[in-house]
């Protein structure tokens, strides 16, 4: 018996076809499986870099000479008893030359080296990198199709143990990169690109992602943690030495950290990067670390890389084919930081995602302006103030807070249908009771000033005071404490 082929009319849908077997796994379009040969291992993976071999190695334990293609990857390990790796060969090679299929290169028996050389061209197509005892009597096929402008490549390792034969089997087919995948929202960051929409991420989804950056479509969320006002440690390029004694370069950052981590089935880490590079880009992020592949150490180096971005510490199996980038955007309360860490392991990829939402140093030297008021009010709901002035233990505003007054003025000018709860922030030093009331004071002192210095109606303004309950930072150091010492505007709905 052979594998039958069917050239359909239309090139572009370029088939084989055989007897159908049932299955765990589906066969690859193109080529059905030889009848009576059951699925040991089956693994697809979409957009993925690979080499093809196309020549055996000059000497045992050397690499073949290979071709590198990218597309879509299908791969099979297939096991058929009481069939000759010959009837197969022959089988194989007679139905891709039916397909219009040219054998880029073919090697039997001792034409595919000694022993060492012929298993290397088994283990570099099979799935867990090895042909085990099913080796013997071997043949090796390497061929590929052009049609519309793209290729496809297919490759067959034939070898056989006693009476059982096995077909190391891997399909390559060329097609378009598609890196817009990702929902990327940079309207949480201020005026960028918009990015394309994702319809595969549901709403129930995308309430557990960042608000600034979807999962890749089809990913399933693993584990997730939001921390308000932590500090992380971002590494900011590759992992070097030996385990226990590795160096890095690494940025400390504190803010408001979301981390998740997805599981990615059959997509290679490859495109993963290609979506997850292109999102960051669309959102004006600039590109401060970008490891690839090798770039970003050897196996246990990008193991290591990729626990300190996991929110369990451990990647396990997942960091192999690595990529790490970390992309930077400023914005006025302080520069954005997204670190993902992206892994495969056999067809499934595994993303370690961190964003990091950082408040400035010295938040009293920034600038405010209506613009960038109303656009932090419309992303998160609230916008800190830190240029309205009190002396220490006093609720009377000082002069010098007249521009930052003058900024609400405008906001609220050109927004006349805005209504704002004012809000008064302390430290923790002194006790609670006064701090409260302090803090109550000085938001209708601020109330005060704008209704009746700057002509802002007062139903449209609601004074509040919260002393030290809700704090920006720590209290335990003088940057801390000065972040908590602040008036907010907090976007009211009646």
């Amino acid at each position: 018996m052979r594998i039958r082929v069917t050239v359909p009319i239309t090139a572009a849908a370029l088939a084989l076809f055989a007897t159908s077997v049932p299955a765990k796994a589906p066969d690859h379009p193109l080529i059905k499986r030889y009848p009576s040969a059951t699925v040991r291992l089956y693994e697809k993976l979409e957009y993925e870099r690979f080499r093809l071999p196309i020549g055996i190695p000059e000497k045992a334990g050397e690499e073949p000479p290979t071709l590198t293609v990218t597309g879509d990857r299908t791969r099979h390990f297939y096991e058929i008893r009481g069939v000759s790796t010959l009837k197969l060969y022959e089988n194989y090679r007679k139905a891709l030359e039916q397909a219009g299929m040219d054998v880029l290169f073919e090697c039997a028996h001792e034409a595919c080296g000694e022993a060492r050389q012929g298993n290397q061209l088994g283990d570099w197509i099979a799935i867990n990198g090895k042909v085990f005892n099913w080796h013997g009597k071997p043949y090796y096929l390497a061929a590929k199709r052009d049609v519309e402008g793209k290729s496809t490549y297919v490759a067959v390792y034939m070898g056989g143990y006693k009476d059982t034969a096995a077909i190391q089997q891997v399909v390559i087919q060329e097609v378009p990169l598609v890196n817009d995948l990702l929902d990327i929202n940079p309207d949480v960051l201020g005026p960028a690109a918009a990015a394309a929409d994702s319809p595969a991420i549901t709403e129930e989804q995308r309430a557990k992602d960042h608000p600034l950056l979807s999962r890749y479509p089809g990913a399933s969320l693993r584990s997730s943690e939001k921390l308000d006002y932590e500090t992380i440690s971002l590494p900011m390029g590759p992992i070097t030495g030996k385990r226990n004694a590795y160096e890095y370069d690494k940025l400390e950052v504190t803010g408001d950290l979301m981390r998740h981590t997805y599981q990615l089935p059959q997509v290679s880490t490859l495109k993963a990067y290609e979506n997850y590079k292109a999102a960051l880009d669309k959102a004006g992020f600039e590109l401060v670390v970008d490891c690839q592949l090798k770039q970003c150490g050897n196996a246990d180096q990008a193991e290591t890389l990729g626990g300190l971005l996991a929110i369990s510490g451990d990647v396990y199996n997942y960091y192999r084919k690595p990529y790490y980038l970390v992309g930077k955007r400023d914005a006025q309360s302080g520069p954005t930081y997204a670190a993902v860490f992206i892994g495969g392991y056999n067809d499934e990829t595994m993303i370690q995602q961190n964003i990091v939402q950082t408040v400035a140093a010295q938040t009293d030297l920034i600038g405010v302006n209506a613009d960038e008021l109303h656009k932090e009010l419309e992303e998160a709901g609230k916008a800190l103030i830190y240029g309205i002035y009190f002396d220490t233990d006093k609720s009377e505003v000082k002069a010098e807070s007249a521009p930052a007054l003058e900024a609400i003025a405008e906001l609220l000018g050109k927004h006349p249908g805005l209504k704002l709860y004012v809000v008064g922030h302390t430290d923790d030093t002194g006790s609670v009771t006064h701090n409260q009331s302090l803090s109550s004071a000085r938001a209708k002192a601020v109330v005060q000033q704008l209704t009746q210095q700057y002509g802002i109606a007062p139903a449209r303004l609601s004074p509040a005071g919260v002393g030290p309950h809700a704090p920006q930072a720590s209290n335990h150091n003088d940057a801390g404490r000065t972040l908590n010492r602040r008036v907010e505007l907090v976007k009211r709905v009646n």
